[in-house]
Parts: C-alpha cells; structure tokens; sequence
C-alpha cells in the first residue's frame, strides 16, 4: 500500500513538513521533500483544499503546490531521482510545467549528466514551453546565451524589426565657465543632445535653467557692447 492508497492525517502532513530541508539538515534532503511532497498530495487528495494546508503549515498556497505537483505531475523516474538526490527539487518543480514526461526525462538529462546548472531551470523551462519544437541541444545552447534573466519569445515584427541600440545614459558635461560665452553655448549643446537621449534629473534641469539665465545676461551684455 503506498501512501496515496490509505488514510493520511494532519499530524503526518506536520511531522513531515517540520524535517523539510532547511530545519533538519540531517539526512537525504531529496527523500524528504518528496516524502513532503507525498504527504501532502495525499492529504489534499482526500478532498482538503490547497489553501487550508497552507494556513495550517503557516506558508503559501504556491508552496503547498509545488510540493503537491511533484507527485501529480512530474514523471515518476524524475520523482525518484529527486529521491536519491540526483535531481534537485528547483529542478523538478520547474519540470511540473511541462505535460509530456518524456520530454520531461529529456530535459532532466541536461541536470542529471552536469550539462547545466540548476540556475537555467527557469529559462530552459520556459523556452521548451514557448517553443516545443525545440530540441534539448537547442533549448540549452539559447538558455546559456541569454543567462538567469530569461528569454522572451520574439513576436513576427520584433523579429524583423532592426535591433535599437541601447541608450547609455550620460552625465551633463562639466559646466562651464559662466563668463565664457563660447563655451557656454558649447556645454548647452551638448546638455540639449543628452537630453534628447534620455529625461534628465531635477538637480541637471536645474543647472541648465541656471546656465539659460548666464547665457541671456551675457547675450544681453553683448548687444549692449555692440549697440554702443
């Protein structure tokens, strides 16, 4: 009789849940998380809602699920190597969004044989959701280059579309001397340029309405000189 097949109590699901990894480093931590992972999909399954194990566990609803999924839907091979601490339990709770247990199987292979860290779980998931054509070679070569951030799947006019080169924002240029005109008009020329680049900080649109002001006194100053 396995634990599915017969009655589980609430102070199994307890028990069970006190020696989750991280209280108790004693022991096979992948044994006891799926042994958490039985209990409590035994429990729920005995008509109990998600959401009451979790206020009783004093934790999330989505953590009560991802324990639960991995005895409902992930393939059983991968549960037992979550077991014997061959694959690790990050691994198999991002392997629950995915339907089809070979492929399941096949990706797992990428952590099992140490072709990939458990840091790409997400991204590599991710990607086989959006793209299930996709071989393993294919998904971990694209997961690599894109890193722990993660891939979005370009739409039909992105993918056409011409890359826009990022904008790296600049600082003001040093300001001037005020009673240098040239210069002056130099330094908001390229204080207008960065500001088309990116908006500017309060303290930068400050200093450029202070050198508007110097500019026009000194402008002023000038078609005095030149009108005498």
């Amino acid at each position: 009789m396995t634990i599915a097949e017969r009655i589980i109590t609430w102070d199994e699901v307890e028990n069970a849940w006190e020696c989750r990894p991280g209280r108790n480093q004693n022991g096979n931590s992948g044994a006891i998380t799926m042994r958490i992972a039985r209990t409590i999909a035994g429990y729920i399954g005995q008509g109990v809602m998600l959401a009451t194990v979790a206020n009783r566990l004093d934790t999330t609803v989505g953590q009560v699920h991802h324990y639960r999924s991995l005895v409902t839907r992930l393939a059983p091979e991968l549960q037992a190597a979550i077991s014997a601490d061959i694959l690790r339990f990050k691994v198999g709770r991002a392997l629950t969004r995915i339907t089809d247990y070979n492929r399941q199987k096949a990706i797992a292979k990428l952590f099992i044989d140490g072709a990939c860290s458990s840091v790409l779980a997400e991204s590599i998931i991710k990607l086989a959701g959006d793209h299930r054509d996709w071989d393993t070679a294919k998904l971990l070569s694209v997961a690599s280059g894109q890193g722990v951030a993660g891939y979005r799947s370009p739409t039909v006019r992105e993918t056409h579309a011409p890359v826009k080169a990022r904008v790296v924002a600049k600082p003001l240029p040093k300001v001037r001397d005020a009673n240098d005109l040239p210069r002056e008009i130099l330094w908001m020329a390229g204080a207008m340029k960065i500001g088309a680049d990116r908006p500017m900080t309060i303290a930068e649109k400050a200093t450029i309405a202070t050198t508007l002001h110097n500019l026009r006194a000194a402008a002023d100053e000038l078609a005095a000189a030149v009108a005498l």
